[in-house]
């Protein structure tokens, strides 16, 4: 159970200091959900804690909250984004982020497992680009992060 799951059984409210959001295609599809449902209940289970975790902080996210600058050469270099530490078995989950469109906002852009030195779908960082910019556009791009 997250701390704030804990302090909420406990009758005790944990304010929320990060707000997390899933990209939306243009069809309506929540592409962080579908793709994390798609990796089965473990990385679901595990990605839906560590945003809870992450809503929490009242910092900046660091290394040992599993969240890192994503430093990848590409189309992602210098465009800010941070990716999510996940592991499961042998398997390195990196859903790919961006601190944004607002203060104190983090928006999950693309679903990719790291192999190597990249990522697969290979073209998970020019999905994360093009959504950063469609984001910017317009907040019709995100819902507040899926739980369910």
């Amino acid at each position: 159970m997250s701390k704030r799951e804990l302090a909420g059984a406990a009758g005790v409210e944990v304010p929320q200091r990060w707000r997390f959001y899933d990209f939306v295609s243009h069809r309506g599809v929540n592409e962080i959900c579908e793709w994390s449902t798609a990796q089965g209940p473990n990385l679901k289970a595990r990605l839906n804690a560590l945003v809870r975790n992450l809503e929490t902080l009242d910092r900046a996210f660091a290394r040992a909250d599993n969240v890192g600058a994503l430093r990848k050469k590409g189309p992602c270099h210098g465009e800010g984004f941070i990716e999510l530490v996940i592991t499961l078995g042998k398997v390195q989950y990196r859903p790919i982020g961006w601190y944004g469109p607002e203060t104190r906002e983090v928006t999950l852009l693309v679903g990719a497992t790291e192999k190597g030195d990249g990522f697969v779908p290979r073209k998970a960082c020019v999905t994360a680009v093009n959504r950063k910019h469609l984001v910017m556009s317009s907040r019709s791009y995100i819902v507040e992060h899926d739980f369910s």
